[in-house]
């Protein structure tokens, strides 16, 4: 079993071939919202529809949901990690 790597980059995400894509959420459980670097907003990555709530994502910390990546994003999923108060 290959042992997994983490590269930090300053590609822009939707261009990143890597197995997960890790994005950050913050704000409270009611009010979560995509941690995104300037420049980047969720349309970039296909998920403007993205209903945070509706799929169980919270910014708690150590909270993760993992989803399919969309058409037009170069990695095969995207994690969606919670970064706490």
């Amino acid at each position: 079993m290959p042992i997994p790597t983490l590269l930090l980059s300053s590609a822009a995400p939707a261009t990143i071939d890597a197995d997960v894509l890790v994005l950050a959420v913050r704000g409270g459980d009611a009010t979560a919202e995509l941690a995104l670097p300037p420049g980047v907003d969720a349309a970039t990555l296909g998920l403007a529809e993205l209903d945070l709530a509706a799929l169980g994502v919270s910014a708690a910390a150590g909270d993760i949901v993992r989803l399919p990546a969309p058409a037009g994003v170069a990695a095969g999923t995207m994690a969606l990690v919670g970064l706490g108060a």
